[in-house]
């Protein structure tokens, strides 16, 4: 896709909001975006770019010339050995989580975000458009009315109920 000057601003805008606000970044933390034959490409390089020009180091890795999910793993794990990243970014429609990666990564105090097979547009939609510092305040709220339960019940208008039983700590 070819982009405007208009549009590559705001795709910088949103990637600057991305690696600061929610990723929260500084100056000199790492970043790994690995991504794969069903993502943006393109995505992945401004992600890179925005952070390299923020004063971080970046780095992308295309999975899909991996032959299967095994090397796939494995290969993601020796790169974020190598190189200590702290920030993984996956931009991938094959989720790695149920691979341990992530398990691994988080016990060594790495952050991981998925965003899943997303494309520049969309990305620039949720970047921009939502209240980050309010939905953090309403998860915080949420977490602060679930700690104190002893069954949780969820229901929506559209039918949704759920019921759960909570463990205590």
């Amino acid at each position: 896709m070819i982009m405007t000057e208009q549009q590559a601003k705001r795709l910088e805008a949103a990637c600057r909001r991305f690696l600061h606000d929610i990723l929260l970044m500084e100056v000199g933390d790492s970043l790994l975006v690995y991504i794969d034959g069903g993502s943006d490409a393109s995505l992945a390089e401004s992600i890179v770019a925005t952070a390299r020009a923020m004063g971080m180091v970046a780095d992308s890795m295309p999975l899909q010339r991996y032959s299967d999910l095994s090397a796939q793993t494995a290969a993601l794990r020796a790169a974020i050995q190598r190189a200590d990243y702290r920030v993984l970014c996956e931009l991938s429609e094959t989720y790695l989580y149920p691979s341990g990666i992530w398990a691994e990564a988080v016990r060594a105090g790495r952050r991981v975000y998925s965003a899943g097979p997303i494309d520049a547009e969309c990305f620039q939609r949720c970047i921009t458009s939502i209240d980050y510092s309010a939905l953090a305040a309403m998860g915080d709220a949420i977490k602060q009315l679930v700690s104190r339960a002893r069954n949780v019940r969820v229901t929506s208008y559209a039918g949704t109920q759920l019921t759960c039983r909570m463990q205590p700590h």
